[in-house]
């Protein structure tokens, strides 16, 4: 409810309790009026600011998008001897001959980590070793590549943190995978 609130009027989280409080006559500690705040009228919304749909430009980044995920799955290179053989034989106990001959994986010594940055734009923070696997649709055409970070010794996924307590993925797809 709290949530609905903050997004359908634009209140901030405290807003929308003392709000709901008002509502319903319960009195919060530290509530403005000290009382509980009365149900009155909902607070302005903040303005929202929309872009009109563009089928064309959607397309083009989608097309965009799988092409960088298609340059990615380009460059890989067999996953023997790599620490990518190293992740999927001791890390996750899968037997070499499972997927020695897999023609959907295959291994980046040093994959580029991208985020989005502070100004909205792509930023890279590193490149590490990747396990890379194609994703098809069923006619066979290429449509998405799934990226697994690794250590550089392949002894599990990359671990690597965003801030304190909060975990950057180790897994990311590029493309477009849906019904691949």
């Amino acid at each position: 409810v709290f949530a609905f609130l903050e997004l359908a009027d634009g209140m901030r989280f405290r807003d929308a309790v003392d709000y709901l409080a008002g509502k319903a006559g319960v009195d919060l500690p530290g509530a403005q009026s000290g009382s509980g705040r009365k149900a009155g009228p909902r607070p302005t919304p903040a303005p929202v600011v929309t872009q009109a749909y563009n089928p064309e430009r959607d397309r083009r980044a989608r097309e965009d998008e799988r092409r960088k995920a298609f340059d990615i799955w380009r460059e890989r290179r067999p996953v023997a001897g790599t620490a990518a053989e190293a992740y999927l034989c001791e890390a996750r106990g899968i037997r070499r001959d499972v997927f020695a001959d897999c023609p959907s994986l295959g291994f980046l010594p040093e994959c580029k980590y991208w985020i989005v940055g502070d100004d909205d734009r792509p930023e890279c923070i590193g490149a590490w070793p990747a396990l890379v696997a194609a994703l098809q649709q069923p006619s066979g055409k290429f449509a998405a590549v799934h990226v697994t970070y690794l250590q550089p010794d392949g002894s599990d996924k990359l671990i690597l943190f965003e801030r304190p307590g909060k975990r950057r993925p180790a897994k990311k797809v590029r493309g477009q995978p849906v019904g691949a």
